[in-house]
């Protein structure tokens, strides 16, 4: 399978990488088809051989909206976590190939069903000059599945019993329960690693993790002006040598036709475009695009605490309702995958082959509303976020959906920290948004938004609670067997078409924009790595 972009005067390839996942790739330029290397090679740059090549300089990239914190622990969206990686590290991430490496720990084994044994890197200082060891990940994770700081992504990691220390470069974690994708999970925000110095000044209140993120990442943070920009320069004594620029300028701009004008005329050298730029930049030759196919969840939710969207037949109606093909191929142009429920075809275990959602059929969702009690409509609000064109054109065509059924939607956008903020409260009744789980196992793509025990600010905005999806969620994450796993997936997700807690609606194919620089790598998680970017003459 794979996707084709026709584009006027670029090439776009597509590639299909095979990393125990189904991942695409596809990239494009002018005399400069870029294309990821080989499977398995450590920090793969894209090719520049026959680009001049400068050095130094500052990367102005940009951002729809200001990251709402640049603590990774306290972190839940893709924003910051663009920023702060730049600045901090963890164990493992995934490489532009979509395989796992080893960052900050040079490689594990597992000692029985339920240790895992991580080896460290020597040699690595943080900004503030402390050294990385065994101490250091045990504290940081002390720290981040402390019960009383209730971070809200420690559900990710809460099968860590006990962090042990064996020597200083050399660490076990002691797990509740097996939890075969552990190494993976090692990549998250969850696992992260700070200064001991900067985690014990957190502590004391001298100092916050977002405004001092003390890694040992290749850049240093230099200046925050909030809501405008966020600017880091680089560490020259970074463990794997120095980074290509001399600083990242990360420029917040909410409007979308001034972002794709600002890479356009050079201004800035790029940022990850919305699916509805792409017929644009036809028109653009001089721009270079990688379509990135993710394991992101784009979605509609419902708040089940709100009146009368605790009825399981307004939901089931309201989804019938939604021409969600129309949002694929219509409103995004086709850059997606249809999705069936939150596991996407390009992750292991997916249903997506065996599932059907709840059908389009506004005449059967107008008689299940009469059936219900609601004959006469009643009026909901519906919210999306500021500087996302996508999410406007959604709500509006859910707007004039509902009204053939008798609803009538208000349409209003948020900022996006505030927005946040609203939908983790449960101020909300409809609201569109997405998920990015990033390891490529299907556990983080439903627990952290489907189980009771993370509504709110645990990530389950729709106020879901099921104790057959709970009890799922947790045969999922206890089952070795991968044909069982699959098995339990597919429940999970048809529990889910069923109860409709969300109207699923894509996959997407993320657009990652530049302009005047090679050396950049995105996984399918859509995580820049700024390491080896260089700018092209």
């Amino acid at each position: 399978m794979s996707k084709q972009v026709n584009k006027s005067k670029n090439k776009l390839i597509n590639i299909l990488l095979s990393t125990g996942l189904a991942i695409f790739l596809a990239a494009c330029g002018t005399g400069n088809q870029q294309q990821n290397q080989n499977v398995g090679t450590e920090n793969p740059t894209l090719s520049s051989d026959s680009l001049p090549l400068e050095n130094g300089g500052e990367l102005v990239w940009i951002l729809a909206s200001a990251p709402p914190t640049l603590d990774a622990h306290r972190a839940t969206d893709t924003t910051s976590r663009n920023v702060f990686r730049t600045m901090v590290e963890p164990l493992m991430y995934f490489d532009g190939n979509n395989t796992l490496q080893p960052l900050l720990a040079t490689g594990y084994n597992q000692l029985d069903d339920t240790t895992w044994q991580f080896t460290l890197r020597q040699g690595v200082y943080f900004h503030d000059g402390s050294y990385f060891n065994a101490d250091v990940v045990r504290a940081n994770f002390e720290r981040f599945l402390d019960p009383q700081n209730a971070f809200t992504r420690a559900s990710f990691l809460d099968m860590i019993e006990n962090v042990v220390v064996i020597d200083e470069y050399t660490v076990n974690f002691e797990l509740s329960f097996p939890f075969a994708p552990f190494p993976a999970q090692m990549t998250n925000y969850a696992a992260q690693m700070y200064s001991p110095l900067a985690l014990e000044a957190d502590l004391n209140g001298t100092i916050t993790l977002s405004d001092n993120p003390v890694g040992t990442g290749p850049f240093i943070l230099d200046s925050v002006v909030h809501g405008d920009s966020v600017r880091v320069v680089r560490f020259d004594d970074y463990w794997r040598g120095q980074a290509g620029v001399d600083s990242i300028l990360f420029r917040v701009i909410p409007e979308a036709s001034t972002r794709l004008m600002l890479v356009q005329t050079g201004e800035a050298h790029g940022l990850e475009a919305m699916s509805s730029d792409v017929p644009i930049l036809d028109t653009m030759p001089h721009l270079d695009l990688m379509q990135i196919v993710t394991t992101t969840y784009n979605y509609i939710g419902f708040n089940l605490d709100r009146y009368p969207l605790s009825d399981i037949r307004v939901r089931q109606a309201i989804t019938m309702a939604i021409n969600v093909e129309d949002i694929l191929y219509g409103i995004v142009e086709g850059q997606g995958v249809r999705s069936v429920g939150p596991i996407a075809p390009s992750v292991i275990h997916s249903p997506h082959d065996y599932v059907t959602p709840l059908p389009f059929d506004p005449v059967r969702a107008r008689e299940v509303l009469v059936e219900a009690g609601y004959g006469d409509g009643f009026t909901i609000n519906m919210w999306y976020n500021d500087g996302n064109s996508v999410r406007s054109l959604i709500a509006q065509l859910v707007q004039a959906n509902l009204s053939e059924i008798g609803i009538t939607v208000n349409v209003s956008s948020l900022e996006w920290g505030a927005y946040l903020e609203a939908t983790n409260n449960g101020e909300h009744d409809l609201f569109v948004l997405g998920w990015t789980g990033g390891t490529g196992d299907p556990d983080i793509q439903v627990q952290p938004l489907f189980h009771s025990d993370l509504i709110g600010g645990g990530g389950n905005r729709f106020w879901y609670s099921s104790e057959i999806v709970d009890d799922l969620i947790h045969q999922g994450r206890l089952e070795t067997n991968p044909e069982r796993r699959s098995e339990i997936y597919r429940q999970i997700t048809e529990q889910l078409i069923y109860d409709s807690p969300v109207i699923s609606l894509w996959h997407p194919y993320v657009p990652i924009v530049t302009n005047g620089i090679t050396g950049l790598t995105v996984n399918f998680a859509t995580e820049p790595d700024f390491f080896r970017v260089n700018f092209t003459n």
